[in-house]
């Protein structure tokens, strides 16, 4: 963390961008979500005017810092990314971001972060008959199938008749985050916890500077099952798959 801190108070403009966006991921872990906001708005104050010219990236996550920040610890959010976007160019595409987060805030304080179950609805009439199968006769192409189709479709009751079948869920976080807040929402936390310790190793990197998943400590469903125990594994053991695997078995 100090030498993030290091770059993100230096002159560079994009080491100061991406050591920003890494460092508020490190930060959300530790339990400084309030300081993680704070911090991405001096960055972006600084340097949001050289965006074009430095090619500064899009895909960090200064949104969600922001929201976040608001949501757990009662930071300021829509004038604070008013301000942020004000710092960029017109028509940038964070800037977009920013006043669209700001915009919905009011309506849904949640816009930004990321979110996994929603209101649940059927599945697809294609899918229904593998729901009707006894799981443990699918292929695992097949259980694969049917959990993500779970997943994609909110079914709580579903996905947890799967992980209670035995049927072990694919290696997509995106499926096991969703499992992870389906158990914590029907009173199981310590199943909760141990999913959330398996997908550890399954995260794939959404950009080369991220080290440690935003989901378990942004998304307001998955937040409760971050123990002392998990954080203690995530920040401290390797995360995510080998850098050869390709994430399929």
């Amino acid at each position: 963390m100090p030498a993030l801190l290091e770059l993100v108070n230096g002159d560079d403009a994009l080491s100061a961008w991406i050591a920003a966006d890494a460092l508020a991921g490190i930060m959300w872990w530790a339990g400084f979500t309030g300081a993680a906001s704070d911090m991405v708005e001096r960055v972006v104050r600084r340097f949001g005017g050289d965006a074009e010219t430095a090619d500064l990236p899009p895909t960090v996550l200064f949104t969600a810092a922001v929201v976040a920040g608001g949501y757990y610890e009662g930071t300021d959010v829509v004038a604070r990314l008013q301000r942020m976007a004000g710092a960029l160019p017109a028509g940038n595409s964070l800037q977009r971001k920013f006043l669209f987060a700001a915009g919905r805030h009011a309506a849904d304080p949640t816009t930004g972060l990321p979110l996994v179950l929603g209101d649940p609805h059927p599945l697809p009439t294609f899918q229904q008959a593998l729901a009707a199968a006894d799981p443990r006769k699918l292929t695992p192409a097949q259980r694969d199938e049917l959990w993500r189709a779970y997943g994609a479709a909110s079914d709580r009751g579903g996905l947890i008749a799967l992980h209670d079948a035995g049927c072990p869920p694919p290696i997509d976080v995106a499926v096991e985050w969703r499992l992870v807040q389906a158990l914590h929402e029907a009173g199981r936390p310590f199943d909760a916890e141990a999913v959330l310790l398996a997908a550890r190793e399954h995260w794939h990197l959404f950009t080369w500077w991220q080290t440690l998943p935003h989901t378990p400590v942004l998304n307001p469903g998955v937040r409760p099952v971050v123990t002392s125990r998990v954080q203690e594994e995530y920040l401290t053991r390797p995360v995510g798959l080998p850098e050869d695997s390709d994430g399929t078995g």
